[in-house]
């Protein structure tokens, strides 16, 4: 069972459970009050027999409606943790997403290496994966925890971790003869947090590189105000653009832009205040852009 599931089961048992308990006080509460008129003698049992069969006729609509209120109250109480359970299930799937992707092309480097035999040419690729994958587990604790980690911003080389980005993804960009057009200064300093800046690039440009056809253009800009990638002749429907922020999204068949990775991005650009668009335009490119 899943753990919304669980969740919400054990919320309906607590709000059944404290609509009985409720009940139960009053009941205890009523019959304290009539024991003591009738020790003080103000009153005897013979009074209360009307009240108690109608009390008890009417019992299972009280026990509905404090179930009903208790159920509404449970909801509001719950609410924070239910979010928290559903943020971590998707965090988790994708940093799941994240650890394979830098595994496998781990993997594949280290299986070329082995059946070529040619280490100079794939260990730079294994090595440029590994390294990142040591990035995204730094940056997991601020993910985790949904805060702004702003403890975390330093003065960073932008320019060079763009440079060092596309730089491991060359041998899948070489191995669609794909065109970079990359507009990124010589050198760029920036107080940010480069670790979450890193993880939104390498899935945007992956994006990019994956879907696009043998010979297509991807232009990376990179400025201090923001960054974007610009792959030629990908496109997104307009009704749709919004979609790939959600996680497994799927356009169709035959335009297959994933939003496993990019919802990662989106979370990362809500947590750091960064401004994530999307724009598209049919048979011309899909342009993605962050603002700091």
């Amino acid at each position: 069972m899943k753990n919304l599931e669980l969740l919400e089961k054990h919320r309906r048992k607590v709000a059944f459970i404290l609509a009985a308990l409720v009940m139960w006080l009053i009941y205890i509460s009523i019959i304290s009050f009539e024991l003591i008129l009738i020790y003080m003698g103000k009153s005897n049992f013979d009074d209360f027999l009307i009240f108690w069969i109608g009390l008890v006729i009417i019992s299972p609509i009280v026990y509905s409606l404090l179930s009903y209120l208790s159920c509404r109250v449970m909801h509001k109480v719950y609410k924070p943790l239910r979010e928290s359970v559903t943020n971590l299930e998707n965090f988790t799937s994708n940093v799941n997403h994240e650890f394979k992707t830098s595994l496998s092309e781990i993997i594949s480097s280290l299986e070329l290496w082995e059946i070529t035999k040619s280490q100079w040419e794939y260990t730079p690729q294994a090595l440029a994966s590994a390294k990142r994958l040591d990035i995204i587990l730094e940056s997991l604790t601020p993910l985790v925890e949904y805060s702004n980690a702003s403890y975390r911003k330093r003065y960073s080389d932008v320019s060079k971790l763009f440079h060092e980005t596309i730089e491991e993804y060359m041998t899948a960009i070489e191995s669609k003869s794909l065109k970079i057009n990359s507009n990124i200064p010589k050198q760029l300093r920036l107080f940010i947090d480069d670790g979450p800046l890193t993880i939104c690039l390498s899935n945007i440009l992956s994006n990019a590189i994956k879907y696009s056809d043998t010979w297509w253009e991807i232009e990376i800009e990179l400025r201090k105000e923001y960054f974007s990638v610009k792959d030629y002749w990908v496109w997104i429907k307009k009704e749709n653009l919004e979609k790939i922020f959600e996680r497994d999204y799927r356009e169709s068949d035959d335009n297959k832009w994933l939003g496993i990775g990019l919802s990662l991005v989106k979370r990362i650009c809500d947590i750091y205040d960064w401004e994530i668009s999307i724009s598209s335009k049919k048979n011309s490119f899909t342009h993605v852009r962050v603002d700091f």
